[in-house]
């Protein structure tokens, strides 16, 4: 087997920059490491990655890979080359956005030659059943795999960091601290939707749907939302029921839609009636949409009774402490 590397953490705890850095020293003794990233992952632009440190490198789609190396990498080459120059090692960056068959297929293909080291967002707050065959169970059961996480957060709001925690899975345990940086508020129709939602845009929010597709096609900077047009940054051409966007790594305000498909189950995990065309999950896609707001969340429930009550009881504060 290669010599397979995971490294994984909560947003803000530096996985670009190591995987950048992990770059520069092999560019330092005259190697390559091919640095790639899902084409899903379009937060710093196309073909690069920056970190919130300031970090920077261009870098390859994994699917341009897989397919070259497909073409040229034969069973007992004696070095392996891509664009024209010898392999040392692969490092992939949001390795979370993988689809597992490609996942397999890079494994397979880099089998003994080099190292590969995966940098990945940790998800353990979300729902077992939302993740469904994830790539960090994958890889966990890989052999030999060396796993770090990395748990120094860099920019990683406290308050909204244990919201989100405590919103994806509810506890008993309440803390002593409000959330003064979340609101909460409940919409009785897709007018009134609108409505709170064009309001909240106006106070400088950013409006973030759930991702039904991962993929964005334009390159729009308007949504739709009914019969009101937004400025939003949003790469789509599309209504809300159907919209596809384009992420971005870090929001000051997010404000986003929760409507019917979500309800907390038997365990009082986070989950969603349905999953997108491309079986992605709508509370895996919001738990990492939620983890971009730097500043301040807020969050308009549509017709949904049962969920805003459970997110207003979060909100409460114990006073008992």
């Amino acid at each position: 087997m290669a010599k397979l590397y995971f490294r994984y953490g909560a947003m803000g705890s530096s996985k670009s920059a190591n995987i950048l850095m992990v770059r520069y020293n092999y560019e330092e003794r005259g190697q390559y490491a091919v640095l790639l990233k899902p084409r899903t992952d379009s937060r710093d632009g196309e073909r690069k990655i920056q970190s919130r440190m300031g970090l920077s490198a261009s870098a390859e789609y994994v699917d341009e890979f897989l397919k070259e190396i497909s073409q040229t990498w034969k069973e007992g080459n004696k070095e392996y080359s891509y664009q024209g120059k010898k392999v040392d090692a692969v490092l992939v960056d949001e390795a979370h956005l993988l689809p597992t068959e490609k996942l397999q297929i890079l494994l397979k293909q880099s089998e003994s030659h080099f190292p590969v080291i995966f940098s990945s967002d940790s998800e353990d707050a979300i729902c077992p059943d939302e993740l469904g065959v994830n790539i960090i169970k994958l890889i966990e059961t890989l052999p030999e795999i060396q796993m770090f996480h990395l748990t120094n957060r860099i920019r990683t709001n406290a308050e909204l960091s244990s919201f989100i925690q405590n919103m994806m899975h509810l506890t008993d345990r309440k803390t002593s601290k409000p959330y003064p940086h979340v609101s909460v508020v409940f919409a009785n129709n897709k007018d009134e939707a609108d409505t709170l939602l064009e309001d909240y845009i106006n106070q400088g929010y950013q409006y973030r749907p759930p991702i039904y597709s991962m993929i964005s096609k334009t390159s729009e900077t308007e949504i739709t939302t009914g019969t009101k047009t937004i400025e939003s940054g949003i790469s789509t051409n599309r209504t809300t029921d159907e919209i596809e966007i384009t992420a971005v790594r870090d929001m000051k305000r997010l404000v986003i839609i929760l409507d019917g498909r979500y309800y907390y189950d038997e365990n009082r995990y986070l989950r969603s009636k349905s999953s997108n065309k491309e079986n992605w999950s709508h509370v895996r896609s919001l738990f990492h949409q939620l983890n971009q707001a730097k500043e301040e969340i807020a969050i308009i429930v549509r017709e949904n009774t049962y969920v805003y009550e459970a997110l207003l009881t979060l909100l409460q504060p114990d006073t008992s402490r």
